[in-house]
Formats: C-alpha cells, structure tokens, sequence
C-alpha cells in the first residue's frame, strides 16, 4: 500500500486479520467502534502509524511485527485488550495505551525505540513477561492507577528502565532491570506502591529512586549498583522489609525478609556485613537514611566446607583433553544439590572468569569445573576456522563436571561471571558497551546477552547467561562501531537528577479520524528531549 489507510474497520464483530502486510502508508491497520477483533503474524513498517485500536473491546494483537514507524502500535479508549508475543524495534514510539482499562501486554520484545512501552491514563493494566531494551525510555506508567509489572527484563535503556508517575496502588515484582542509564525503578508521586522480588543491578544513577511518594514498600529485592537508592522530596511511610517468614528469598536464603544490598566494588551492606548465625539475615539493620531502616536485610548463605563425610558423594569431573594450544588452566569445585543453584568462585586471574553458577535439574555431588585458556590458532581451528564478530580479547574452553552432568537435560538456568581490565580496554580502542561472551554451538558463534555489573579502578565486571558450557570468547568493538541489532529477535545518597534538553521530534499537522489521540501524541514528542544524546 501507498495511502491513507492499508486496512480499516470500524462498527464490526468478531474480524480476523492475519498476515497482512501493510507499509508506506499514514495507517497501516485501524480498528475503531468494533469488539472480539484479532489481528495475528501481521506485519506494519515504513508508516506513520502502524496499528491503531481505538473505543473498541475484547481485541486481540498476536505475533505481529511493527517497525521503522512513527507510531508503532496504539490503543487508546479501549477495554479488555490483549498484546501478545508482538516484535516492535526501531519505532519513534513503540506501544502506548491511552485512556484505557484491564488491557494485558505479555511476552512482547520492544527494542531500539525512543519511547518503548506507555501506559498513561489507563487502570488495571498488567505487563508480564516483556523484553524492553536498548530504547531511549524504558517502560512508563503515568496516571495509571493499579497496573501491575511482573516478570519483565529491561535493560540498557537509555533514561530510565521503569517509572512510575501519578500512579498509585501499582505492583512492581519479579523483574530483571538492569544496566540502564539512569534509574532503574524511578517512583514519582505515586502512593502505595509494592516493589518485591526484583533483581536491580548495574543501573548508573540508582537501583531505586523515590521521588515525592509515600508508603511505599520495598522487600526482597536483589540490589547491586553503586547507588542503591536516591530520594527527592517527601518521603512518608516507606517500608523496606516484611516481617520474618519462612520462604526462599531472592538470594535462596530460608527466610523472606528485607532485601540484599550489593555494590559492584563487593562493599554492600549485605556483602560486609557478619551472619553469626548463618540464618541468611545480616546481624545489624541496614539504616538507608536516618528515618529509613531495613530491618532484616539479607545476607548469602556460605555453603558448608567439604568434609569426610563427601568422599562417598558422586564426583562429576571434566575428562581429560590434549595440552596443545593451552596457554593456562584454572578450577574450582563446588557440592551441588539438585535443584538448587550452585555457584563456583574462581580466581579469573588468566581466563578472567571469576565465577560459574548453574542449577543441576537432577545429579547431586561435588562438581569440578575447568577454564582452559586457548591460544587464537588452537581456538580458531577448533571453531572450523570462524571467528566472532569484532576483536576477540579472549578463547577459551568452560566445562562443568563429566558429560553427563554437562549435558542440556541437566543444567539449566547457567551463568558465567567474568572481568576485563580496563587497560586492555582503552589499549584495544574497544566500546565498553559492546563487551560481549560469545559461545561456540552448532557450527556458529553464537553472542550471548552480556550485561555489564559494575567496574573497579581496574576492571569492568560482567555476567552472561549460558544455556551450556563449551568453547568462548570475549569480544569488543571498536569505539564508534556499533553492531546492527534491529533485526535480531532472538538468541545511598539524595540526588536531583539533571535536566537534559535535545532535538524534538517534529510531528504531522493531522491525521485523518484520530484527532484526540494526535493531540496526545504530539504533546509527548514536544517534550521529547531524549532523542539521540546518551547522558555521559
């Protein structure tokens, strides 16, 4: 198409539109005044708006893919909608829904858009299971009273991952945010807020910022970011743990409680302080300020030393290879007891690896794990002479236990911590950004999701999640080389945040039969000062 409109409907019942493919148009799909609609595997790109459901109930979006538009896909006035499993990259604005009620957006992956999710004067939205990363702004809740966020990843955005504003009695749990440019949950003006198992790590401005919002309630969530929290205005009411109760907890302690505060640098409240009693608390309360105190902060477990009583436990040893092409071997062991996460320490001081974690679904017992560190030829040549993409700074072999115990119907859920010195860095010219583990599989290197967890003066700290172990290597790209994602969908202190002012998106004059969401809409751009300027 070439016009207006691709596909328009309006006044109607039970449509189905599936794989259409509509672009270059001002409308790619409009439904207006219509109920129990579906729209599944279509595709909309290239126009100024790509999917449009407005005053309409009981809609269904699935599997649809909408990029390098304006407008990516708006639902505005509606109830009962559901988004499913959508793909919307490269989109000056990516999902919004307006003035809407008990709409549902599950499993959908939003990447390298300005605006990525926005939900605005809506109530009792939910977002579950969403990918929302290497956007300007992450996910926003604005006049949206009751949503609920649970199980999203959201990282590498440029601003913010979550914020919440005006919106009270909302439910922040179980998300992954982290390595974002500013905060990773930014709370304004909302009352009655519940943030509970989230993993917050590696934001640049702050785990959490609570700005001008009151009885808030923060409990096991998993912080690492060299400032924790950040608070402006009034703060009333806010609680940091619940009351001591038997569960596991974000750090797989015996007790739900407060939460664990980490640093990058290792110096955490929960990372310095004793546990005399080893009952997963720390011994002192963590006072955040002088009139906010958590009182049951969480402290990791040590495991228990090896004793005697071992010897008889199955070992899973990595068999034995050829010495050739091996420029240095490092080890560890750890018992591990199935279905529990076990983590391996390691001294990282030739690999760099300086901690393996993985959940073993059915074998018990001490695991040995090796790191060969391999010289280019011997790597290259085992790889059937390919090579990743961009400068490779590292190869090497990882392996945990024997064959069977490595093996992908046994260890799930594996990660891999590693370090690179910030002179090798700077000498390789390298983006620090684009660090990156990449992992040898099925006759392809394959990049693994790299998220960077902090720096010291001499290293930054990484950690890469792994299906499995094999054959690696670390790699850079040089500094203003940037690699094209945007078809990939797959594998304590007080601060005022600085006031940024960039280029503003122009918007179009009109746009026929949607007026009252245009004006909206170009009320969000013109306070767009986010467009392409990452904050150093």
């Amino acid at each position: 198409m070439n016009g207006s409109y691709g596909i328009a409907i309006k006044y109607s019942e039970n449509c189905c539109l599936t794989e259409n493919t509509v672009m270059n148009g001002s409308y790619g799909i409009a439904i207006k005044y219509s109920e129990n609609c579906s729209l599944t595997g279509n595709t909309a790109k290239n126009n100024l708006l790509s999917i449009i459901i407005e005053a309409s109930e009981n809609c269904s979006l699935t599997g649809n893919t909408a990029k390098n538009n304006l407008l990516s896909i708006i639902i505005e006035a509606s109830e009962n909608c559901s988004l499913t499993g959508n793909t919307v990259t490269n989109n000056i604005l990516g999902i919004i829904i307006e003035a809407s009620e008990n709409c549902s957006l599950t499993g959908n992956t939003v990447m390298n858009d300005s605006y990525s999710i926005y939900i605005m004067s809506s109530e009792n939205c939910s977002l579950t299971e969403n990918t929302v990363m290497n956007n300007i702004l992450g996910i926003i809740i604005e006049a949206s009273d009751n949503s609920t966020l649970a199980g999203n990843k959201v990282s590498n955005n440029e601003y913010y991952g979550i914020k919440l504003q005006n919106s009270d009695g909302c439910t922040v749990n179980e998300n992954t945010v982290s390595s974002n440019m500013m905060s990773g949950i930014h709370v304004a003006n909302s009352d009655n807020l519940i943030l509970s198992d989230n993993v917050i790590l590696a934001n640049s401005l702050s785990g959490v910022f609570l700005q001008d919002s009151n009885n808030t309630a923060l409990f096991n969530n998993k912080f690492n970011n060299k400032n924790n929290t950040l608070f402006e205005g009034e703060i009333e009411g806010s609680v940091w743990n619940t009351t001591k109760t038997t569960g596991t907890n974000i750090v797989s302690g015996p007790y739900l409680g407060g939460n664990y505060w980490g640093t990058p640098n290792g110096t955490g409240w929960s990372q310095s302080s004793t546990d005399a009693d080893e009952d997963g608390f720390c011994d002192t309360p963590y006072n955040i300020t002088d009139n906010m105190t958590d009182y049951l902060p969480l402290k990791v477990i040590p495991e228990p030393e090896s004793t005697g009583s071992d010897s008889h436990s199955p070992r899973y040893r990595p068999a034995s290879s050829p010495s050739e092409g091996v420029t240095a071997v490092e080890g560890g062991q750890q018992r591990a007891v199935a279905g529990q996460e076990t983590h391996v320490s390691l001294n990282g001081e030739a690999s760099g690896v300086y901690g393996i974690g993985f959940t073993s679904e059915s074998y018990s017992g001490m695991v040995i794990t090796r790191i060969e560190v391999l010289d280019t030829r011997t790597a290259v040549n085992e790889a059937s002479e390919k090579t990743p993409e961009g400068t490779a700074l590292q190869y090497m072999h990882i392996m945990v236990g024997d064959s069977r115990f490595e093996s992908s119907g046994n260890i799930r859920s594996g990660y891999i911590e590693f370090r690179v010195s910030k002179n090798r860095i700077e000498a390789e010219k390298l983006d620090v950004n684009t660090i990156t583990l990449n992992r040898f599989h099925d006759e392809v290197w394959n990049p693994l999701p790299t998220e960077n967890t902090g720096e010291d003066d001499e290293y930054f700290y990484f950690r890469t999640e792994t299906p499995g172990y094999s054959l690696y290597s670390i790699t850079g790209n040089e500094i203003g080389v940037k690699e094209d994602i945007s078809e990939n969908t797959d594998e304590n202190s007080t601060l005022t945040p600085e006031t940024r002012t960039d280029d503003k998106q122009e918007t179009p004059k009109t746009t026929p039969g949607f007026g009252g969401l245009l004006t909206g809409i170009g009320l969000l751009l013109s306070v767009m000062s986010v467009k392409k300027n990452r904050p150093e």
